[in-house]
């Protein structure tokens, strides 16, 4: 990512997957757009991101960002389910 606080988070979702102990552990989907290495954006893709919460701590598993119409059917099948 060329400008990270150009970063914008678009139609964000939460779902809760599953409950760790005192924590709990979600999905986050959504849409992501950022300035490219010419300062325009570049357009909108679909993100999935695994996190688990506890008290106020949060902990990233992985973020999936999409290239490809392709990428977008299969991150939107994982938000779904």
């Amino acid at each position: 990512m060329k400008d990270p606080s150009s970063v914008i988070f678009m139609d964000l979702k939460a779902y809760s997957t599953k409950i760790v102990g005192d924590g709990e552990e979600m999905k986050i989907c959504g849409l992501v757009n950022a300035k490219n290495s010419y300062g325009a954006y570049a357009g909108s893709r679909m993100f999935i991101s695994h996190v688990t919460i506890t008290g106020y701590r949060i902990e990233t598993g992985f973020i999936a960002i999409s290239s490809s119409n392709e990428e977008d059917k299969a991150i939107l099948e994982m938000c779904n389910n």
